[in-house]
């Protein structure tokens, strides 16, 4: 499973880990995942799932924001078959007075045809 996959290695990393459902503490930089069913690419062999990860870092020190994006990325990097889709991902302040920003992961899978 895709999810699990990517929580697990980010959370090996060291970074503070939640699936989507779960109402955590936005006092420390956190990562919360979710995963899209997998989709079928016509006429290929491949299967696509995108992983979403909502990324939420306490206001403050700016910078220190964009270091936290740089070491998800620097992470993600690490994962076989993961591909960045690059959306902006767009650094704004949320509901919870935390800096948000979203990154987007396509995961690639070969599915045999029999």
């Amino acid at each position: 499973m895709v999810f699990k996959k990517v929580y697990k290695h980010l959370e090996k990393e060291g970074f503070e880990m939640y699936p989507i459902g779960v109402n955590p503490e936005y006092n420390k930089p956190l990562i919360i995942v979710k995963d899209s069913e997998p989709t079928r690419i016509a006429g290929t062999a491949f299967n696509n799932c995108i992983v979403y990860l909502y990324c939420h870092h306490p206001m403050g020190d700016y910078t220190k924001v964009l270091d936290f994006k740089e070491q998800i990325k620097e992470s993600m990097d690490k994962l076989d078959n993961f591909e960045r889709i690059d959306n902006g991902s767009q650094i704004m302040v949320d509901d919870n007075e935390t800096y948000l920003f979203v990154l987007q992961y396509n995961n690639k899978r070969v599915r045999r045809i029999l």
